[in-house]
């Protein structure tokens, strides 16, 4: 993914924070901004480790990056996780293009497409050109699985919505 995308994906998911981690969050995000990432860190690990999904994103991304520390994708996939649980839909999406790529995960197309397809649920944009791509690489078989492990995830999630 492009540097722009990074940008859009980090500080697009500023606009949903919890009002509880208010302050730490945004504290580490001008910590981050401004490169002191050992800070962000500082701020951004108790924040995730008490489930801020805002938080967990933020430390996948230093992670992933390798800012601050030493790059670990296995770590930044980790975090993606927490908060895409959480039903953070940029997490959701960055975590669709680890399984994706197999960054930090086995390559799974059919994760991917199932957490493109969650976000997806949720409005997010990008979800929709990612997921062409993820698309055209499956077979009729993978789609099918995936269709189904979709259906699974939004039943077990909400209990009541459908897959496309």
């Amino acid at each position: 993914m492009g540097l722009q995308v990074w940008k859009f994906l980090f500080f697009g998911f500023v606009l949903l924070m919890s009002p509880n981690a208010v302050a730490g969050f945004d504290e580490a995000l001008a910590a981050y901004t401004s490169k002191d990432y050992e800070k962000a860190m500082n701020e951004w690990g108790p924040l995730a480790a008490q489930g801020d999904p805002k938080s967990q994103m933020g430390l996948g991304l230093i992670y992933l990056n390798g800012n601050g520390v030493a790059k670990d994708e296995t770590q930044a996939a980790y975090w993606f996780r927490k908060a895409a649980e959480k039903g953070n839909a940029k997490a959701q999406v960055q975590l669709a293009v680890m399984y994706f790529n197999g960054q930090g995960v086995n390559k799974d197309i059919i994760e991917a497409y199932k957490w493109l397809n969650i976000a997806g649920v949720k409005g997010h944009p990008d979800r929709i050109k990612i997921s062409e791509q993820v698309e055209k690489s499956m077979t009729a078989e993978e789609l099918s699985e995936a269709k189904k492990r979709l259906e699974e995830s939004i039943k077990k999630r909400s209990g009541c919505a459908k897959a496309p």
